[in-house]
């Protein structure tokens, strides 16, 4: 029998929770609670359209590992185009070296399925789950179909820009980077620059929120990244103005961070540096990204 892992909304308290189960059950689903987590539970078939259902994930095998490359010669299995992970911290590996290790063997295909893969530890086992999200599935599907209506102007870029951020000094701009990849569906960069307390704070916030984190990709600087966009810089240095700003390719939108803003090093390998209104005053990176954003959806 197939099931479902259903992960409920943020929202959902622990009587709603119940009151799910029941109606579930009174709709003649097969329902039970996850013991991997209060916040899931397991059906026997999909569901749509309803406001508490967070995702909803196809279970493919759950097995225990003795070793992390048989986690990857399972992985291999699939066609994939993501691997999304939730590992708990007892585990001695995490997402990056999943990623990491899979990449050395296989590719990822653009026309694969984005893979849900969650591990813990329980007994001296790591147990290992893989599925795959119904909702990118569903998303890719069509995305496919629609592709000739989405680039009836050659050049035209119909999406939004990918976002960067450098060096983030606060786990609240690593969350609101995170947030914009998933709300705008676009990649995000986080650049490191070698600060120490910069990575642990990332790796401090990426830790303690399971939440899906969207298009996340950490580097140490922009010299990683740059050859692959038109670099546009932001910040109250900048000589161009908003309206200056066109995506007519691939373009890279990056923001500084809450202490000291943008480095000039990074300044001179941007095609431009827009400044945001008239102030002497800067604005937050996830406040300059949010008007950008505004703007660009406002011009569509």
């Amino acid at each position: 029998m197939t099931e479902y892992l259903l992960n409920l909304a943020r929202f959902v308290s622990y009587n709603e929770k119940k009151d799910i189960f029941k109606e579930l059950k009174n709709k003649d689903f097969k329902v039970s609670n996850d013991s991997w987590s209060y916040r899931r539970l397991i059906i026997d078939k999909p569901i749509k359209g309803k406001t508490y259902v967070a995702s909803l994930i196809e279970l493919k095998e759950s097995f225990s590992q003795d070793n992390l490359n048989q986690t990857i010669k399972r992985l291999s299995k699939y066609k994939i185009k993501e691997i999304k992970a939730k590992i708990d911290r007892n585990v001695p590996f995490h997402e990056k070296a999943v990623v990491d290790r899979y990449l050395k063997k296989e590719k990822f295909n653009p026309n694969g399925e984005v893979i849900y893969l969650e591990a813990k530890k329980e007994n001296e086992k790591v147990l290992v789950r893989i599925g795959v999200y119904l909702e990118e599935r569903e998303n890719n599907t069509s995305q496919n179909k629609n592709n000739s209506s989405q680039n009836k102007v050659a050049g035209e870029k119909n999406n939004f820009p990918d976002l960067a951020i450098e060096s983030p000094y606060t786990l609240g701009e690593i969350g609101d980077f995170l947030r914009f990849s998933k709300t705008f569906k676009v990649k995000v960069y986080i650049l490191t620059l070698n600060d120490k307390d910069s990575l642990e704070n990332i790796q401090k916030f990426l830790k303690e929120n399971n939440f899906d984190k969207g298009k996340v990709t950490i580097v140490k600087d922009i010299d990683v990244i740059k050859n692959n966009y038109e670099v546009i810089g932001f910040s109250m240095w900048g000589k161009d103005s908003l309206e200056s700003l066109k995506i007519n390719k691939k373009t890279l939108l990056i923001f500084g961070n809450e202490r000291r803003g943008l480095l000039k090093s990074t300044m001179d390998k941007c095609s431009k540096v827009i400044k945001i209104g008239s102030s002497s005053e800067a604005l937050r990176a996830c406040q300059a990204a949010s008007f950008t954003l505004g703007y660009l959806f406002s011009k569509k």
